[in-house]
């Protein structure tokens, strides 16, 4: 036995897969744990394992047991006279278990009795209420039956003596029956389950057609009347009985319907917009004051909505039966102007509302909602964007088309960044802006930009090929085109616009920025105008840059020492004076930039042309050293009294420089005697000036 218990104590070394805390949780399902490990152990080895722990849980049972065993089997002879103690604790608990038994059954019937008598209370309470309630249904309904009875008397009696009752005192007689009456119905809805009240449904809708039937009569002569004293009492009486879609039924078709067909009876109208201002100028000289009575009186609690239920409705059915296409974008025009009829006459109805729930319950009407879901702004805006687009995309012609037009007066050089203004303008103008499309029509503004834009970098390409031959006065347009764009403060002009048509809502700076981005990028397309029209006006002064080699030939003849400029060089700048003279509405600082870019372009090439007449004459004088010295002929190094020739047409360039950098000067309004001015403005003119400068004194050394 001691073998077999040490064999069990014996510690056993289980694979790292046999985790034996898993038996121990809560959640231990042995067909889940063999299942899981029978995927990778074969069912053998994880038997035989289970087997194994079964036996190694055994012994530790048996472990267990026997190391109490001897405290375990002494319990018993400790155990003396059990059953004497467990009598003695028995009998007082049976004891108190009978006496609560017998309380709570006494508890039991007293609470089922008062019960009993509670639900009988009850009972007499609801029948009692339901008698006094059928009692009030009966004595309201029989003063209803007297009143009217009582207000047929006394109109009787009016009629006997050959007058009338008043209006005043018939609708405080209906004011009163209708208070009566609303007591009634509200009776008879909270007891419709009594058979009583039942019985006098038909009696109850009797005696209310009659009211109603009185009440209508009434209405409508205070109506023709326009007696406001006598409308408040009224329309009281109507909610009172909650009948206010009637009231508001008969002010539509005795007020609202009779002054629309008048207004259109009169003359034809021609469009959906006349007919609607023709309609709200008579509303406004007949009945409009009696309105505005009307709607604040239902001001309060009253359940009256008369611009949504009886006005606007009207209204838009008259025009309508008169203009069945009003609604149709088919002629914008006349859309934008119906829309904008419309607007205003919804908003002259809002003025007359005293609350804002009174404005929120006319916007929320069936026909506000119905007259709103109507327009076709989306229609509406795509003919728009065709008649716009269109008209100015005819307005911008091919770019061969624009350089042959550059000879014509007003020519689409001068007239293009107005038209696209136009353009701009036109989309929020009077008789194109409506709200809703306002975000599309800004939208189509920067559209419009951006086409414009895109013509001017074709046009720029265009002048840029060399294939393409240009009028003389091509780069005048171009400059002047520049001029114009740079000139012209697109961005605040389109943005004031804006803000007018919007106000200053919170999306105006985003517009504002969008515009002066399209305005920088717009101007950087001017620079290049600027940039492509100086190139060629260069192009043009650099043609007299060609006489300079002729220098070289020309002191081959004479070694005559130059003292002035050559000719040429006073022609060099003359297409720019002329282009200058001719640009005078053009702004001083345009101006003097394409004279810079001009005056830079012009150097750079002089440089090329000078630098390269230069390294000819002096490679042509080497030469002729070597041929002399071949011959034993002296050269001009060997006479102290005369010039080589590279050395006379580095003086002659010297003094054309010289003459050059003082035109330059004068174009740039610069004083001669100050070139460092116009060194720092145009760089290249230095390199230019220092050719000669650094040249012929390494000569004369």
């Amino acid at each position: 036995m001691q073998q077999t218990i040490q064999n069990w104590n014996a510690p056993s070394v289980s694979p790292i897969w046999f985790e034996e805390s898993k038996f121990e949780g809560e959640n231990f399902n042995s067909e889940d744990y063999v299942d899981d490990l029978k995927r990778y152990i074969p069912l053998e080895t994880l038997r035989s394992k289970l087997l194994e722990y079964a036996e190694e849980m055994r012994g530790k049972l048996v472990v267990l047991v026997n190391e109490d065993y001897d405290e375990f089997a002494a319990l018993s002879t400790k155990l003396v006279n059990v059953d004497a103690a467990i009598s003695g604790l028995e009998e007082p608990i049976l004891a108190a278990k009978s006496e609560i038994e017998s309380v709570r059954h006494g508890l039991m019937s007293h609470s089922t009795a008062l019960k009993e008598t509670l639900q009988r209370r009850h009972n007499v309470a609801e029948l009692k209420a339901s008698l006094e309630l059928a009692n009030a249904a009966a004595q309201s309904l029989s003063n209803v039956q007297k009143l009217v009875q009582t207000l047929e008397e006394d109109t009787t009696t009016a009629k006997a003596r050959a007058g009338l009752l008043s209006h005043e005192a018939l609708c405080k007689s209906l004011d009163r029956i209708c208070s009566e009456m609303g007591r009634l119905l509200y009776l008879l809805q909270d007891s419709k389950h009594m058979q009583i009240i039942r019985n006098m449904e038909g009696q109850v809708a009797s005696i209310k057609c009659i009211v109603e039937n009185k009440l209508e009569n009434a209405l409508v002569q205070v109506l023709k009347e326009q007696d406001p004293t006598s409308l408040a009492t009224l329309l009281h009486a109507y909610s009172t009985i909650g009948s206010s879609t009637t009231a508001e039924r008969i002010i539509r078709d005795c007020v609202i319907a009779p002054c629309c067909a008048s207004s259109l009876d009169v003359q034809s109208s021609n469009t959906p917009s006349d007919s609607l201002e023709r309609i709200q100028r008579s509303l406004k000289q007949e009945v409009w004051q009696f309105l505005e009575v009307a709607i604040s009186t239902s001001s309060s609690s009253l359940p009256y909505d008369f611009p949504g239920q009886a006005v606007f409705p009207e209204v838009v059915r008259a025009v309508e039966s008169r203009h069945p296409t009003m609604y149709s974008p088919g002629n914008p025009k006349d859309f934008q102007q119906t829309y904008r009829s419309m607007e205003a006459f919804i908003g002259d109805l809002e003025s007359l509302c005293l609350t804002a729930s009174q404005v929120a319950r006319f916007r929320c009407s069936q026909s506000f909602q119905s007259n709103k879901a109507r327009w076709n702004f989306a229609a509406y805006f795509s003919l728009c964007f065709q008649d716009i687009a269109s008209t100015y995309e005819s307005k911008l012609p091919s770019c061969r088309d624009a350089f042959d037009s550059c000879e014509k007066e007003n020519s689409v050089w001068s007239t293009c960044i107005k038209d696209c203004i136009a353009s701009m303008e036109e989309c929020l103008s009077d008789t194109t802006f409506i709200l809703p499309v306002a975000d599309k029509l800004v939208r189509l503004q920067l559209q419009i930009v951006s086409r414009f834009a895109t013509w001017v970098e074709r046009i720029i390409e265009y002048a840029s090929a060399e294939e393409h031959a240009l009028p003389a006065s091509a780069p005048k347009c171009m400059a002047l085109l520049c001029g114009s764009i740079c000139a012209t403060p697109m961005a605040s002009i389109i943005a004031q616009q804006v803000r007018s048509k919007l106000g200053n809502f919170k999306a105006a700076d985003l517009v504002e920025e969008a515009f002066k981005e399209s305005e920088a990028n717009l101007r950087v397309y001017a620079d290049g105008l600027l940039d492509v029209s100086s190139t060629h006006i260069a192009a043009r002064c650099a043609e007299f840059l060609g006489q300079i080699r002729g220098i070289v030939a020309a002191f081959r003849m004479t070694a005559r020492v130059p003292t002035a400029a050559a000719q040429y060089s006073t022609m060099i700048l003359k297409p720019l004076e002329q282009f200058k003279s001719e640009m005078v509405s053009s702004s001083e600082e345009n101006t003097e930039k394409f004279c810079i870019q001009v005056i830079d372009k012009v150097s750079r090439r002089f440089s090329e042309v000078a630098k390269e007449t230069l390294e000819t004459a002096h490679k042509t004088e080497e030469s002729l050293k070597k041929l002399k010295s071949r011959k034993n002929l002296p050269t001009a190094a060997e006479d102290s009294t005369s010039l080589s020739t590279d050395q006379l047409v580095e003086m002659q360039l010297s003094l054309d420089i010289k003459e050059f950098v003082q035109r330059a000067c004068s174009l740039l309004m610069i004083s001669p005697q100050r070139p460092e001015e116009i060194f720092a403005k145009v760089p290249e003119v230095q390199r230019l000036y220092d050719i000669t400068q650094k040249g012929g004194s390494a000569s004369m050394q």
